[in-house]
């Protein structure tokens, strides 16, 4: 029974519970999936997650915004392949915003969360 309950505990959890931060400024979280890292011919690719304390403007109010971003190991640069802003804190709510063009590749300035996400990223070994 304890092992029934615990699996229903488990299964019941948001889906944002996969979420794992790793960079805070000020106004902002950054979270990522670490469950979604996927090799890549360049590297690898990851679902990430901004979660703003405030409400951004835009044509449409959002509060956090999920991103799909590919990271080329080698060359240490950066794209985002999809992106998706939220009206709810934690990729929660209304999608009022949505971008599945691919971005150009650009290298992270140091010391930002696109870097700190590449550097973990990149670090992981898979098969």
């Amino acid at each position: 029974m304890k092992r029934f309950f615990l699996l229903a505990l488990l299964l019941s959890q948001p889906a944002w519970a996969e979420w794992t931060a790793f960079f805070e400024t000020k106004g902002s979280a950054f979270y990522m999936d670490s469950a979604t890292i996927r090799k890549t011919e360049s590297g690898r690719r990851v679902w990430a997650l901004v979660d703003y304390k405030e409400a951004q403007k835009g044509p449409e109010p959002y509060y956090s915004i999920k991103y799909l971003k590919e990271y080329d190991c080698a060359g240490e640069k950066t794209r985002v392949l999809q992106l998706y802003r939220h009206a709810a804190r934690l990729g929660e709510g209304e999608v009022v915003m949505s971008d599945i063009k691919p971005t150009s590749w650009e290298v992270p300035p140091p010391d930002t969360a696109s870097a700190q996400t590449m550097k973990q990223v990149c670090a992981v070994e898979l098969k």
